[in-house]
């Protein structure tokens, strides 16, 4: 069974190369037995850092994701 889920960056990129472990949501899936394949969607838009400045949102991502790339070389929309 295959799912996929939408997370907009630098989350999805975050979830994919490992320093993002969970992902939070108000709903729960069902497992079926044998396990679950989850293709990772990442939204062409970015998160909403609110009045946070670019430089104040990398600081909180620095937190983590040590190291994260660029902004611009996240992929979107794929």
């Amino acid at each position: 069974m295959l799912s996929a889920i939408t997370l907009l960056q630098p989350y999805a990129s975050a979830v994919v190369h490992g320093p993002k472990r969970t992902e939070n949501r108000p709903w729960r899936r069902k497992l079926p037995p044998g396990g679950l394949w989850i293709a990772i969607h990442a939204g062409v838009g970015c998160y909403d850092w609110g009045d946070r400045t670019e430089e104040q949102a990398a600081a909180e991502m620095d937190g983590l994701w040590p190291g994260m790339p660029p902004w611009e070389g996240l992929p979107r929309g794929v």
